[in-house]
């Protein structure tokens, strides 16, 4: 199977490169934002799984002594 690439060379001028910058540093900050919100509710239900586990959930340690 053959493949063909075409590569677009383009030369914006200072106002486009203006916009395409901006463009580019608004996707990073919805990235970001998204990607952080992501983390915290990954933290926040670990630390719920962990409580399960060491309470009264799923696995008391005090039923289940390990030998």
């Amino acid at each position: 199977m053959l493949t063909m690439n075409f590569t677009y060379r383009i030369y914006p001028d200072a106002i486009q490169q203006q916009l395409m910058q901006s463009w580019l540093e608004t996707c990073r900050f919805v990235y970001n934002r998204a990607l952080r919100e992501l983390k915290d509710w990954i933290a926040s239900r670990k630390s719920l799984l962990l409580s399960v586990f060491a309470g009264e959930g799923i696995y008391n340690s005090s039923q289940y002594p390990v030998s």
